[in-house]
């Protein structure tokens, strides 16, 4: 199996955010760009409103090129309005 570059984003939805986040989480992944092969969200039962956004990446070039550039910020812009972020590794 090829070598795969992931990362992670942990946040806590805003509870009145919660439909937002559904229907945009589609249109943020698009954002992802060249070498990305797949993204997961997560969203944990309960109350909590716990997401663990993981994507993955074929290249670890391609992926530091994207947290470089304005669609990784586009992410973080729409993660961070909908909840507070708690880890990004």
């Amino acid at each position: 199996m090829p070598e795969r570059f992931v990362f992670e984003v942990e946040l806590r939805l805003n509870p009145d955010k919660k439909m937002e986040f559904q229907q945009s989480s589609e249109d943020l992944v698009r954002f992802e760009g060249p070498g990305h092969l797949q993204t997961k969200v997560v969203e944990a039962p309960g109350p909590e409103g716990l997401v663990i956004w993981t994507s993955q990446w074929s290249d670890r070039d391609k992926l530091n090129a994207y947290q470089e550039s304005d669609r990784f910020k586009v992410l973080m812009g729409g993660l961070r309005a909908l909840g507070a972020r708690i880890s990004l590794l």
